[in-house]
């Protein structure tokens, strides 16, 4: 299979329902389930009050990836930062090009909007994905850092 140019487009309403397959199969991948409903990823990913930015990617008019990001404030620094939260090709459609041109967008539109950098996670044993980052210029950071999750937030409150 040959793909020139994929389309690569901010999400809208009418995707939600290819946006939640994919992201079910991403979560499938990495031995999760996904919970989040059409409804979820429209209120969170589509409008002006939107949390995330997710950009899809098209063939033939087919959705065949995503990728999901956020901004924040690096208040050290004092710079903006684009994150990519999540990424994800279609398996028959990885290995042609449409993850880099996922990242490509991304970082055309973080540049655009005043990002000083763009960050991406992964996990450490994933070879394929360091390599990935690593041909886009990705740097890996040179330090034990971790990351960590507080869901019980009634327990501190």
């Amino acid at each position: 299979m040959s793909v020139n140019d994929p389309a690569i487009r901010s999400i809208r309403r009418a995707d939600a329902r290819d946006l939640a397959k994919m992201i079910a199969s991403l979560a499938d991948f990495h031995g999760d389930v996904a919970t989040a409903t059409e409804q979820d990823l429209i209120a969170f990913c589509v409008g002006p009050n939107k949390l995330a930015a997710v950009l899809m990617a098209f063939v033939e008019g087919r959705a065949v990836g995503f990728l999901a990001s956020r901004d924040w404030v690096n208040l050290v620094r004092g710079t903006r930062v684009r994150h990519i939260e999540l990424i994800f090709v279609d398996t028959d459609y990885r290995h042609l090009g449409i993850g880099s041109a996922l990242i490509k967008a991304a970082a055309r539109s973080a540049f655009k909007a005043g990002c000083e950098r763009l960050t991406v996670g992964a996990v450490a044993s994933n070879e394929i994905a360091d390599r990935f980052y690593r041909k886009l210029g990705f740097k890996a950071r040179q330090d034990e850092s971790r990351r960590y999750a507080l869901t019980d937030l009634e327990a501190l409150g």
